[in-house]
């Protein structure tokens, strides 16, 4: 495990090692920042905000919005509050009037927020909605079947529309398992062109490298907030999900396919450091103060960067990194299939390179004298140090480093 960990750790240094590269253009982000909170108020916002944003987007001329955030909860709104009251008052009191009757109707549609943001959505037509999973049992006591079946139908059009299995004992794989989910209000899924979950998953040092790409709930599976917005993006192509009975075999995303490993991770080719895409506050966004030609077509990311709010992940290239940038990088990993993957020969190249880099140092090594056999190891240890960084950088292959040159040293010694 140490030096499992100790590998991971190497891999973060080949991140840093190779620096930032320049992603695609399609993707931005919308940034709930510290300017954003400043001159709009405190978040959360009202969903009028929301779906003043929406609009002004949808202006634009964006071409797929996705919300990492979740709409779980009524908004609360002290109007709808008053307006009901005056209602039951009138009601109480017998007043008649069809002019009253429809100025209270009017009032109670101007008044429910919630309303006017699934009105806002639907109009939009280019909305991905955000949702999470909860993956551990704790907690969830309280939760009634009831009400898990109506969250469940909420995501539920969301899912994976075709999963194929290639033999029987496919069907008992376990891979990423939900126990509940929090979604969106009905009203707000209905009106969406879809919804994905954001639950980011850390190795055990804390920090982000992989993606999950499938959550399995009640016998469903269901794809990532990141796939469900570039699913739309793409005009809707076909996304489907291959099992075999050792885990994930593939997932297709119309002509693309996706590279994971059996338990439906991707590896995240980071691009570089935090706003290595193009982050634009969103009170610049419903000021108008963003040029046209900087969203027009883009994938635009609606998320919080403030530190206030504290959406923030430790990544390879930073400990303080915005979780909206990692689907981000997620998308434009697949958009331009600049993917990092790890095959399943790199565990039999290990272990030859172990095998081989071992035991020719250890036959050259006698037959040299001390400093020629030091520089011979150094050699060695450069050469596949060069090595194992040409396949990350160029080839995308992550390969081991830490077991070959641990390897050499202890040879050497």
């Amino acid at each position: 495990p140490f030096l499992d960990l100790m590998e991971l750790k190497a891999l973060d240094l080949r991140f840093v090692s190779r620096g930032s590269v320049k992603p695609g253009n399609e993707v931005v982000i919308a940034a709930i920042d510290e300017k954003s909170v400043d001159e709009l108020g405190r978040w959360p916002w009202s969903r009028k905000k929301i779906a003043r944003l929406i609009d002004t987007l949808t202006g634009y001329g964006v071409r797929s919005i996705g919300f990492d955030i979740v709409f779980a909860e009524p908004d609360e709104n002290s109007d709808l509050e008053r307006t009901a009251s005056f209602k039951k008052k009138v009601e109480e009191l017998r007043i008649t009037s069809r002019e009253l009757t429809e100025y209270i109707s009017m009032a109670e549609r101007e008044a429910d927020s919630d309303e006017i943001l699934a009105k806002a959505i639907k109009r939009s037509d280019r909305i991905t909605l955000g949702y999470f999973f909860h993956t551990s049992k704790k907690g969830l006591e309280h939760l009634k079947e009831e009400g898990i079946s109506l969250e469940l139908n909420n995501i539920l059009p969301s899912k994976y529309p075709s999963v194929r299995y290639q033999s029987r004992e496919a069907k008992e794989v376990s891979l990423t398992e939900a126990y509940a989910v929090e979604s969106n209000l009905n009203k707000l899924s209905t009106a969406a062109r879809g919804s994905g979950y954001f639950n980011i998953f850390p190795d055990r040092d804390g920090t982000v490298r992989w993606c999950p790409l499938v959550v399995q709930y009640k016998d469903q599976f269901f794809p990532p907030l990141s796939l469900r917005v570039l699913h739309h993006y793409l005009g809707s192509p076909l996304l489907s999900l291959k099992i075999a009975d050792y885990g994930i075999d593939g997932i297709q995303l119309g002509g693309i396919t996706i590279p994971a490993d059996e338990k439906g991770r991707m590896l995240i080719n980071y691009a570089g450091q935090q706003k290595t895409f193009p982050h634009y506050s969103i009170a610049d966004i419903l000021s108008n103060r963003i040029p046209a030609a900087n969203l027009k077509d883009r994938i635009v990311l609606v998320g919080a960067t403030a530190t206030g709010i504290y959406d923030m992940r430790v990544t390879p290239f930073s400990s303080v990194y915005p979780g909206i940038e990692i689907h981000a990088n997620v998308i434009d990993n697949i958009l331009r299939q600049h993917f990092l993957i790890r095959p399943d020969w790199t565990a039999v190249l290990d272990i030859l390179v172990i095998l081989g880099l071992g035991l020719l140092l250890g036959f050259v090594l006698p037959k040299l004298k001390a400093v020629w056999g030091a520089l011979a190891t150094v050699l060695f240890f450069f050469g596949f140090f060069m090595l194992n960084r040409y396949l990350f950088v160029y080839q995308g292959i992550w390969i081991n480093i830490v077991y070959p040159l641990l390897t050499l040293l202890l040879v050497y010694i």
